[in-house]
């Protein structure tokens, strides 16, 4: 693995020059795709370096458009690096030709649309979906046409359904759930508080009913009492009731399995009601600080990644591509921006190593790549037999001046922790 684990920095590294220089990206506008007129990827007549053609999809439409424009940019800013930077060496100087598709927000939708997208053969490698709920469903489809997909989608179970296709570069949501009750004993032994009563509640989704699972069995194992345990569906629009019964059920912890809109709805709702426990989950994207405004300030978030961790504070390269992320589009880098910026680096090492021109041999260099100095945390990034990053890590954020910090664990962190009431 050793000769892996070289290609993979030198790859990152000649990424990494080209940071922060005042140049604009290519248009992030979703490609509109003629599948029956796709340009043929060949090494050109003329001596010029071939291009290597992948896909990606996300929902940049309906009611999880937010998180695919997050996904969309963080990709394209990697895989402009890539280009921007020598292309990848090793093949002559092969730049990366991205054909992109919005899958919308509908899973059934999305199979369509990625089954016509990899059907052309000269695409090599699949980046998507972000969300989880719209990447299970175009699992067997990426397998049929073995096709290696390089995913941000975060739930364990991308990663449990036997394709030997699928590498997940962030952590799973498992580690996330195990993470926070790691946080809560923290709080209680080493910080003076007393939290022992905590309220469940989970969008009806394959992401929300894996967090959902996570919480109950690490909750037991902590020691912590479940007194609230709802779910809710898609889509929520009204959060009084389930609001007033977790009040009522004494609960001082709210672990809430909701991506941004759903959130700001349950919390601009305790703030109604006057009730406030530490609330611990909600997603760290912008649009949670820009709805809540100050009221943000002090809650926890859990997502898959966040954007000052000691792996990329104490790096210069890594420090440089967040701050030119948020010079270029106009927001901190998020959860979903990262990590898929982290998939163009494990597309760029595998090739580099590789020289992988079948969708096969690419499968295959992935499944050996290691970094040691990406933008996941802690930094090192494998992948086991299922193509899950065993060695990500979760970490808490606590939004502080309206941007998520990372506080825990401190071993990750380069900020402290804050009590929400001194923060109010």
């Amino acid at each position: 693995m050793g000769t892996v684990i070289l290609a993979a920095c030198v790859c990152v590294t000649s990424m990494l020059s080209g940071c922060g220089k005042e140049e604009e990206t290519t248009s992030t506008e979703t490609q509109t795709i003629d599948f029956e007129d796709s340009e043929t990827n060949v090494a050109k007549s003329d001596g010029e370096p071939k291009t290597i053609k992948v896909a990606a999809a996300y929902p940049m439409s309906g009611t999880s458009a937010e998180l695919g424009m997050m996904g969309h940019d963080g990709l394209e800013l990697g895989i402009k690096h890539i280009n921007d930077n020598g292309g990848i060496q090793s093949m002559g100087g092969a730049k990366i030709e991205v054909v992109w598709a919005d899958t919308t927000s509908d899973p059934a939708q999305a199979q369509n649309v990625v089954e016509r997208l990899v059907a052309d053969e000269e695409i090599l490698c699949f980046f998507g979906t972000g969300s989880s709920a719209v990447m299970m469903p175009v699992i067997p489809i990426l397998d049929k046409n073995g096709i290696p997909a390089i995913t941000n989608a975060g739930s364990a179970s991308v990663t449990e359904q036997g394709s030997e296709n699928i590498f997940q570069v962030p952590h799973s949501t498992d580690l996330g759930g195990a993470n926070v009750m790691r946080f809560l004993q923290w709080l209680n032994e080493e910080q003076g508080y007393d939290y022992k009563k905590v309220a469940i509640v989970y969008e009806n989704s394959t992401f929300g009913i894996d967090m959902a699972e996570g919480s109950r069995a690490d909750a037991e194992e902590y020691g912590m009492e479940i007194v609230f345990d709802e779910s809710f569906p898609p889509g929520l629009t009204d959060a009084s009731a389930i609001v007033t019964a977790m009040k009522n059920s004494g609960a001082e912890v709210f672990l809430p399995a909701t991506y941004a809109a759903e959130s700001k709805l349950f919390l601009d709702m305790m703030k109604n009601m006057d009730y406030h426990p530490l609330v611990i989950g909600p997603v760290a994207w912008p649009s949670l600080g820009e709805g809540l405004g100050d009221s943000v300030n002090g809650v926890i978030s859990t997502g898959s990644w966040g954007w000052n961790t000691k792996n990329v504070m104490d790096i210069p390269e890594n420090q440089a591509i967040v701050e030119e992320f948020e010079k270029t589009y106009g927001y901190f880098m998020s959860e979903q921006a990262g990590p898929n910026y982290v998939c163009a680096q494990v597309l760029a090492a595998a090739l580099e190593e590789s020289q992988a021109t079948t969708r096969e041999e690419l499968r295959e260099a992935i499944s050996k790549v290691h970094l040691t100095d990406s933008l996941i945390c802690p930094g090192e990034l494998m992948f086991d037999e299922n193509g899950k990053d065993i060695a990500a890590r979760a970490v808490c954020f606590q939004w502080q001046e309206g941007i998520p910090r990372a506080i825990f664990p401190t071993e990750y962190s380069v900020s402290a922790f804050i009590d929400p009431n001194k923060i109010q």
